[in-house]
């Protein structure tokens, strides 16, 4: 189970979007943002451990053989080296994205969620280190890798 299936379950009760009222929908909206980034981070990281570790994954294509075989030549403790290195990396471009767009230059950047009948719900607002605060939220709250 992911950390991320019990906000799942609460705003998708019945298989279709459930936005609370008021401010709650706001605080959800910034939640499944940050949820759904993480998952994005979580996947390739996964990705990356299944090449690492040899492990084929059903239905993938042959571009990831060459890349197989090289890691496949790797021993236990260079393939964990390699795992962190990728988990590292991961983590650092999305926190280094959070960061940029706290700090983006000449503008503001606002991002916020927006139901099918046009309500917003906000989900950053443009003040400095909004975004690079909450990613270590979001990591912490959402992630399983």
């Amino acid at each position: 189970m992911s950390k991320r299936d019990p906000l799942y379950q609460e705003l998708f009760p019945n298989g279709q979007l459930h936005w609370p009222e008021g401010e709650a929908g706001d605080a959800m909206a910034e939640k499944l943002f940050g949820a759904i980034l993480v998952a994005c981070v979580d996947t390739k990281i996964a990705e990356a451990d299944r090449l690492i570790s040899n492990t084929p994954k059903e239905h993938e294509g042959d571009e990831n053989v060459a890349l197989r075989l090289q890691l496949a030549q790797l021993s236990d403790e260079q393939k964990r080296a390699v795992g962190e290195l990728v988990r590292k990396i991961a983590t650092d471009v999305f926190y280094g994205m959070c960061v940029k767009m706290d700090q983006f230059p000449g503008a503001d950047v606002e991002i916020a969620l927006i139901e099918p009948g046009g309500k917003r719900h906000l989900v950053a607002a443009p003040t400095q280190a909004e975004l690079q605060s909450r990613y270590f939220t979001w990591i912490e709250q959402f992630s399983d890798a």
